[in-house]
């Protein structure tokens, strides 16, 4: 495809009616942002005595009876153990310490495919970050304070067959037009947030926009008590788009999360979110696909944050704009804790395990 083309394109995506955000919006937003274990100890005792009455000789003891040699006792300390652990309640609090400063690797990949007018595209991104959150105050209820930063991006992009864009903040001296908003912001407190040790914002200090892309909250709200293996909670959300009349639709949805097993102290989560508005409307469906998400956490339960995170989209729409017309988009983002205490060109971040 021709560069008139590319921009052709780039016009139709912004105005048609599947606006997949480009990366350097989508790492834009980034800046904005955002076992089964037994915990219990089991001793088991020696076999309590029978009455003196009913005990038997050693020497003239019965041999076992053939139900007694067909019992299964690993199944047996299997069930138990899984009661055990469905019984063990978890408290599931963020932490975070006053002088912390806590670092996460962000990766993020994207295809979207179009077809329409019997013309097919690609849109093809991905990025890798570092994202820095310094922990200036905790008062005394717990709620944290901290400077929300990108310390590093290496991004890259194409659409079509046009020549792709590139940037590695830590090599290039000079971005690309394309990312020069969003290289200027690198470094730089994007966000000052005030945050409960429940995760729900409190306060937040940002000029930034801070549009959904179904990456999720900041923070994953937690339950405000204890909770055991199975528990599920939601949190509510809401979301708009225009249907075939051009009429703004509100539909409301949830994220749905769900404790699945803990081990060594690491909390495994799954989540997903839900429209729970009849979506009756290809078109309007066509511009939720980003926000449609579904993925895994692990929460360290002694640091009190979320170690590893993994989000994705695999969402598709037929008859959005006529009924030959096709739109799918795939998508990963990963983020894990990293270890290190400066981000640099000579400096390599190693997640943590």
């Amino acid at each position: 495809m021709s560069g008139r083309g590319a921009q052709d394109t780039r016009i139709r995506f912004n105005r048609g009616y599947w606006s997949p955000q480009p990366l350097g919006l989508i790492a834009a937003s980034l800046l904005c942002g955002l076992t089964v274990a037994l915990v219990g100890n089991w001793a088991w005792g020696q076999d309590p005595e029978l009455p003196a009455a009913e005990k038997v000789p050693s020497a003239e003891k019965a041999p076992a009876t053939e139900s007694a040699q067909d019992v299964d006792v690993e199944a047996l300390l299997n069930k138990a153990a899984t009661a055990a652990a469905a019984k063990q309640q978890y408290e599931l609090k963020y932490k975070f310490r006053k002088g912390d400063t806590l670092r996460w690797q962000v990766e993020h990949t994207a295809t979207t495919k179009t077809h329409m007018a019997n013309e097919t595209e690609e849109m093809s991104s991905r990025s890798k970050s570092v994202r820095c959150w310094k922990v200036v105050n905790v008062d005394s209820k717990g709620n944290m304070v901290f400077e929300h930063s990108i310390e590093s991006l290496e991004a890259w992009e194409r659409v079509g067959e046009t020549e792709p864009i590139a940037y590695n903040s830590q090599t290039d001296s000079t971005p690309p037009a394309y990312y020069e908003s969003t290289a200027e912001k690198l470094g730089r407190t994007l966000a000052t947030l005030t945050v409960a040790p429940t995760g729900q914002i409190v306060n937040r200090q940002s000029n930034l926009d801070t549009a959904d892309f179904g990456m999720g909250d900041v923070l994953i709200p937690m339950p405000d008590k204890p909770i055991a293996i199975g528990h599920r909670w939601s949190v509510p959300k809401q979301f708009q788009a225009e249907n075939e009349e051009g009429e703004v639709q509100q539909f409301a949805a949830r994220v749905v999360y769900e404790l699945q097993k803990v081990v060594d102290g690491q909390a495994y989560l799954t989540f997903k979110t839900e429209v729970l508005t009849p979506l009756n409307s290809e078109k309007a469906h066509s511009q939720l696909l980003a926000k449609l998400s579904r993925g895994v956490a692990v929460f360290d339960l002694e640091q009190g944050l979320i170690a590893q995170r993994t989000i994705e989209w695999n969402e598709k729409v037929q008859g959005f704009e006529g009924p030959d017309s096709l739109l799918q988009y795939l998508a990963k983002l990963t983020e894990k804790l990293v270890t290190g205490t400066e981000v640099g060109a000579k400096q390599t971040l190693e997640p943590k395990r």
